[in-house]
């Protein structure tokens, strides 16, 4: 099978690319060995991980699906002296810094809610596992798939 774009995993970071990818006319195709929802730890969403979901349109289906809003994480030390808050931020065109929200998620929903959205946009998604690079003057330019019902 030949495409422009092969992603190796269909998590939050190869779905995103993915529907980057399709809003510039690009078909990629995504291979994930793993059936979501599955379990994955990192449910804190960091500000720029809330604004790479603006930026692909999908803040109205974070709120929608009831994610809890984080504007922050509060620091705890030994003593009230190494207690601070550290506020959520983005940056403007200017580069200035200013708070907003990003949200915490429950990585099994979300995983497998963003990878689905990448499907619907577009992308074709094959369940099997990259076992090999292919190489093209030393260059890869490809993966030997092997998929869930061979050895």
């Amino acid at each position: 099978m030949k495409t422009d774009v092969l992603i190796i995993g269909g998590g939050p970071g190869g779905s995103a690319t993915a529907m980057f990818l399709i809003r510039e006319g690009i078909k990629p195709i995504i291979v994930e060995a793993e059936t979501f929802p599955r379990y994955h730890i990192g449910e804190s969403m960091t500000g720029a991980g809330g604004k790479v979901l603006r930026d692909l349109g999908l803040a109205d289906e974070m709120y929608k699906r009831k994610h809890p809003t984080k504007q922050g994480v509060k620091v705890c030390g030994k003593s009230d002296k190494g207690t601070w808050f550290v506020p959520v931020t983005g940056r403007d065109e200017n580069w200035k810094l200013f708070e907003w929200d990003t949200w915490q998620v429950r990585r099994s929903d979300f995983d497998k809610m963003i990878l689905e959205e990448a499907v619907s946009r577009g992308a074709t998604l094959i369940r099997g596992k990259a076992v090999k690079p292919l190489k093209d003057n030393g260059s890869i330019t490809g993966a030997q798939i092997q998929m869930p019902d061979s050895d």
